[in-house]
C-alpha cells in the first residue's frame, strides 16, 4: 500500500457516487497513511458502504480535516456495510476542527449520521455538527444521529444540535446528539453546546447523548 501522506486543500468535491461495499462516495481510502483536507467542501455525494462522503481506513494513519464542510452526503445500505452519512474513519488518530458536518444521512447498522469514528484517538474541536439523522425505523441497530465514536473523544467548543436518530428501543443504540460506545478510556467534552437533538429510543432520555460500554 501506498502510505505517503496526503494533502488536499481548496477544492470542491461535488455529486460523488459509488456502489462500492468500500464506501467512500467522494473520497476513498485504505491504508494509505496520513490524509489532509484543509478548505474542502466534499457534498451531495453517496455511496453503498460506509462513508456517503469520505472513507478513511488505516488503523495506523492520521486523518486531519480542518476548516471543511461535509454536507449532504448519504449512505445507501441499510445492513452492516451502512454508517457514517458524511464520513467513517477507522484510524489511529483523527482531529476535526473548524469545520461543519450537516444534512448527512444513514439508516445502516453502526450509525453516525454525520460521523462515525473507531479510531484509537478522536479530537473534534470549534466545529458545528447539525441536522444529520441516523437509524432505521423500528430497528434496533446503530446510534448516533450527530456522531457515533467508539473508544473516547476529545470535543471543545463544538455545536452538536438538531441532529436524529430513528430506530428501535434498546439498551445498546440511540443517541440523537452523540453515541459512544465501547469505550476503554475516557471522553472530555469540554464547553459545548449540546442540544435540541431527537432519539425515537424510549428506553433511556438520550435524545442529546448516550454512552454505553
Amino acid at each position: 500500500a501506498n502510505t505517503s501522506a496526503l494533502s488536499i486543500s481548496g477544492m470542491t468535491l461535488t455529486n460523488g457516487k459509488t456502489t462500492s461495499v468500500y464506501g467512500g462516495g467522494a473520497v476513498q481510502s485504505y491504508y494509505s497513511g496520513k490524509l489532509s483536507l484543509d478548505h474542502v467542501v466534499i457534498k451531495n455525494s453517496t455511496a453503498a458502504g460506509p462513508g456517503g462522503g469520505l472513507m478513511f481506513s488505516d488503523a495506523t494513519g492520521d486523518l486531519i480535516v480542518k476548516n471543511s464542510t461535509i454536507d449532504g452526503n448519504s449512505v445507501t445500505d441499510v445492513g452492516a456495510n451502512g454508517a457514517g452519512g458524511g464520513l467513517s474513519v477507522f484510524a489511529q488518530d483523527v482531529t476535526i476542527s473548524n469545520s461543519t458536518i450537516s444534512n448527512n444521512t444513514t439508516a445502516g447498522f453502526y450509525g453516525g449520521g454525520g460521523a462515525l469514528s473507531g479510531s484509537s484517538s478522536i479530537v473534534i474541536t470549534n466545529t458545528t455538527v447539525a441536522g444529520n439523522s441516523a437509524g432505521n425505523a423500528g430497528v434496533a441497530s446503530g446510534g448516533g444521529g450527530g456522531l457515533s465514536i467508539s473508544n473516547g473523544a476529545t470535543i471543545v467548543n463544538t455545536t452538536i444540535a438538531n441532529n436524529a436518530w430513528v430506530g428501535g428501543n434498546s439498551v445498546n443504540n440511540g443517541g440523537g446528539g452523540l453515541s459512544v460506545f465501547n469505550t476503554s478510556s475516557n471522553s472530555v467534552l469540554t464547553n459545548n453546546i449540546i442540544a435540541n437533538n431527537t432519539s425515537t429510543n424510549s428506553n433511556f432520555s438520550d435524545n442529546d447523548v448516550i454512552v454505553t460500554h
